[in-house]
């Protein structure tokens, strides 16, 4: 990506909608993202809190509500790649609330491009960013090691 700019910043510095966003969550979020389609799912909403996740489950019973930590009424599993396997997504929707992830993607929600982004999908993320031939990425880092 010779030639490109790139600024790595928390989510609280996104102050602009850039041209284009990555989003980096590698911990977990992205990567039950990555799990979900390969598992089938058709798509995943972004849910900016969990009564916004609860209220998008009740009005879709069959979407596939998942959350951060322990499990909770209302959802149907946590965010763990593992748990997936045991869920037919084939087709469905899924409904997604992190604690990191989710709220970075949605920070960026302004930019005409906006990766979600994580180990798994890195190479196919860098890929995408070379044939755009963009001259400025914002990555927003949402887990700290």
């Amino acid at each position: 990506m010779t030639g490109m700019h790139a600024r790595f910043l928390g989510i609280a510095d996104l102050v602009e909608a850039p041209s284009v966003a990555v989003v980096v969550d590698v911990m977990r979020g992205f990567t039950v993202a990555a799990w979900a389609f390969a598992q089938g799912a058709e798509k995943i909403v972004l849910a900016e809190s969990l009564d916004k996740a609860l209220t998008l489950k009740a009005r879709h019973p069959d979407w596939v509500a998942l959350k951060d930590g322990p499990p909770a009424p209302g959802f149907d599993t946590v965010n763990s790649p593992g748990l997936l396997r045991s869920i037919d997504l084939g087709g469905r929707t899924v409904v997604q609330k992190t604690t990191a992830g989710t709220v970075g993607a949605l920070a960026a929600k302004e930019a005409p491009l906006v990766l979600c982004a994580s180990f798994v999908v890195a190479e196919a993320t860098a890929r995408l960013l070379r044939t755009r031939k963009s001259d400025s990425v914002n990555r927003a880092c949402t887990v700290v090691f």
